[in-house]
């Protein structure tokens, strides 16, 4: 390395979090592995901020050395923030965390959101961490409290339920969490009262939540999602038609009920008086005509023709 780079890494190592570090590691480029020595040394540092960025800098090493660095690390630090880093960047970290309950607590803490981050990936694993991650949802950083409704998406709410179903139900407790975040979030929740909270709150949601939900529900797995969906069938609000499409395609579809619901809101909007033209606009109508073209397996000429074999179709 020449003086130029060692200068740059030293400075790395001493710089502040965000963009200051991110314009320094551009300048600096990729952590080669004749750096790995002494960034290992540099994370035992006795500054706080030289041994952070020592860790981050050995996560993001391109060396094959670098996961025995970061796994005697992981196991030796008494820094909270360290292990975050150091067990977070190793593929098998979490069964590291669950060794170390006290340093994943203290982790998720602290005033560092790229560490808060990190243990939050690690505490899923831990049980002891449960409160202290659940008290996550609350921290004032919104990047924190993302990270943690995202992670409940992928691995499922597990502990983390009953908060995400009551920020559900308070703006002020969701801040500037999507209500689309949630849904993603609850689909795999195996408690009735998440498909009523998700009821509730349609209300108040925006074409981009109700799209998430719809995303989220076409591979969701909870217990749920059947009762919610055939409850929004059978009353007019703003995901009826959305809910219809997902239950069509469910392999357990309610065929008859779904059936008798397209053939009485075709048969009330035919009656109505409003050209043809005009009713294969609306959601509601596109979107029986297109369930019941696909369950008759023949192409049917007009809404009437649909009407008309819904009025004679027979489970």
């Amino acid at each position: 390395m020449g003086l130029l780079g060692d200068r740059v890494l030293e400075a790395l190592l001493t710089a502040e979090p965000g963009k200051p570090f991110g314009d320094l590691l551009a300048m600096h480029g990729p952590v080669v592995p004749g750096e790995i020595d002494l960034l290992a040394e540099r994370a035992r540092d006795s500054s706080p901020r030289v041994r952070r960025n020592a860790t981050v800098l050995l996560g993001l090493a391109r060396s094959d050395d670098r996961e025995t660095v970061l796994r005697v690390l992981a196991h030796e630090t008494g820094d909270p923030a360290v292990f975050a880093l150091a067990a977070g960047a190793l593929r098998d970290g979490a069964a590291i965390a669950r060794e170390r309950p006290a340093l994943v607590r203290e982790a998720l803490r602290d005033e560092d959101a790229k560490v808060a981050a990190a243990a939050v990936r690690l505490a899923f694993d831990v049980p002891e961490a449960g409160d202290a991650l659940a008290a996550t949802l609350a921290d004032p950083r919104l990047v924190v409290r993302r990270a943690v409704v995202a992670l409940a998406a992928e691995r499922g709410p597990g502990s983390l339920e009953s908060a995400l179903r009551a920020m559900l139900e308070d703006p002020s407790a969701r801040g500037e969490i999507a209500l689309g975040e949630l849904y993603a979030a609850l689909v795999a929740s195996d408690d009735p009262r998440t498909g009523e909270a998700v009821s509730r709150s349609l209300a108040s949601a925006t074409s981009s939540d109700r799209n998430q939900l719809a995303t989220a529900l076409r591979s969701a797995r909870g217990t749920w999602v059947r009762p919610f969906l055939l409850g929004q069938v059978h009353v007019d609000g703003p995901w009826r038609w959305t809910a219809l499409a997902l239950l069509a395609a469910a392999p357990d579809a309610p065929i008859a009920d779904l059936v008798a619901i397209c053939r009485d809101h075709l048969a009330a909007r035919l009656a109505a008086g409003v050209p043809e033209r005009d009713l294969g606009a609306e959601e509601g109508v596109r979107a029986c005509a297109n369930f019941l073209v696909l369950l008759a397996g023949v192409a049917l000429p007009d809404l009437r023709a649909i009407l008309d074999f819904a009025t004679r179709w027979t489970p």
